[in-house]
């Protein structure tokens, strides 16, 4: 069973199309303010250029989000098209992560967030690849 609040969190996420490597953020909902916060966080985690591929979520595209990035020279942002999920290889590891930890388990929503949490830790950067079809040995 899936909580009856499912839309309590939710996953900020990005995959290094290099190494594999996720660097993956739990918030409350899909929002701007919770964007930045996750930009800021990945502007951490990495060293260098950030080439960011991402959706058109409102989230992504707000004038909040767009002010940020402005100021912010280490992101460059290109948007895929709309409404083609296909054309993301995080969508594949989000795809993965319900079928293996959310769908899978009945448990609260604190246990389900930190088994996703635990899922994408333990997943090895040829993994991420794999599960996003762009490594294949």
């Amino acid at each position: 069973m899936v909580p009856a609040s499912n839309d309590d969190f939710t996953f900020c996420g990005t995959l290094d199309l290099t190494s594999g490597t996720t660097h993956v953020r739990a918030y409350d909902k899909g929002r701007s303010d919770y964007t930045v916060q996750y930009l800021e966080s990945l502007l951490q985690a990495t060293t260098g250029e950030v080439l960011l591929i991402w959706d058109q979520a409102k989230w992504h595209t707000s004038k909040k989000v767009r002010k940020w990035l402005d100021k912010h020279d280490r992101i460059e942002t290109h948007l895929l098209p709309a409404w083609s999920p296909d054309t993301n290889p995080m969508e594949d590891l989000w795809r993965e992560l319900k079928e293996q930890v959310a769908a899978c388990l009945e448990r609260s929503l604190d246990t389900l967030l930190e088994s996703a949490k635990q899922y994408l830790a333990n997943l090895s950067g040829k993994q991420a690849l794999r599960t996003a079809g762009l490594y294949i040995n």
